[in-house]
């Protein structure tokens, strides 16, 4: 089975959870190959990507002229094909009139991709994101007439999607990481069947539990994440202030970098726990 997977970008270092899942999929005998939005800088890609990322293609930057070429001549050879492609994604009534200018304008960027898609002869798209990799993967789908599915997570389903509802509505399998997920979107389309309820995770034979010998040190906690607001260090450290604060009872590591980082660290001083609290970058 040949897939092509699409996303934002598989590199960066928060999307290690998807390149572990292709190589989970590779190892099925599958022939995943991968179509990423755009390049991002080196210093926010990973070094130790999960997967291979060798032949990775790239949606952005498309010149002007070729997406106008290319748009061109797919609505003249296929005139139904495209049209309806652009009614469906544009059926949404909850999109505000710029989420339809951008989904046009991506429709027209597709245009760029789909005589490759044709030549590669794939079984199946998948997309990471209910945002724009899945407004790319459905409107390939509605050109080449490859199915697609898609993995929702968070700020794509809730926050960024657009044509969120014919996503659903004409996906092939839709893969939610959470009841919650699973739920919302049958609140949108009630007679959605095909989802699979598929939670974030990792091997954890790779991390084996270790029992700790030594308990006479202090409770050392270890917090990993970007320093914005929905990753909840404020409430951490708001809960860590209510621990006994007596010397050396315990340790606390936040590692990450981010926009809130000097307000964090603020925070921390101001609830007295500087001497307790460590931040790594």
């Amino acid at each position: 089975m040949r897939i092509l997977y699409i996303t934002t970008n598989f590199a960066a270092r928060t999307h290690t959870f998807i390149t572990r899942e292709i190589e989970q999929v590779r190892s099925t005998g599958c022939e995943v190959e991968l179509l990423a939005l755009r390049r991002i800088p080196p210093e926010a890609q990973t070094q130790e990507p999960e997967c291979s990322l060798e032949g990775c293609r790239y949606v952005y930057p498309a010149s002007a002229s070729r997406v106008i070429a290319d748009a061109t001549s797919m609505a003249v050879r296929h005139p139904r094909r495209f049209f309806s492609a652009w009614r469906r994604a544009l059926s949404d009534p909850r999109d505000s009139l710029k989420a339809k200018l951008k989904l046009s304008y991506q429709l027209l960027v597709t245009c760029t991709l789909v005589r490759w898609v044709e030549g590669r002869e794939y079984d199946r798209i998948h997309a990471h994101f209910a945002s724009p990799p899945t407004t790319f993967a459905m409107y390939l789908s509605f050109l080449t007439s490859t199915p697609y599915s898609f993995t929702g997570h968070g700020a794509d389903v809730f926050r960024d999607a657009a044509a969120l509802q014919p996503k659903l509505e004409h996906a092939a399998g839709i893969i939610c990481i959470s009841r919650y997920n699973c739920d919302y979107y049958r609140h949108l389309v009630p007679t959605l069947t095909d989802t699979q309820i598929v939670h974030c995770g990792i091997d954890l034979s790779k991390f084996p539990f270790a029992p700790n010998e030594n308990t006479s040190g202090p409770l050392s906690i270890l917090a990993v994440g970007r320093c914005v607001k929905k990753k909840g260090f404020s409430v951490l450290l708001q809960s860590l202030s209510q621990l006994p604060l007596s010397e050396g009872s315990w340790m606390c590591t936040i590692a990450g970098d981010g926009p809130l980082l000097s307000q964090l660290q603020a925070e921390s001083r101001a609830l007295g726990l500087a001497e307790s609290v460590k931040f790594v970058g």
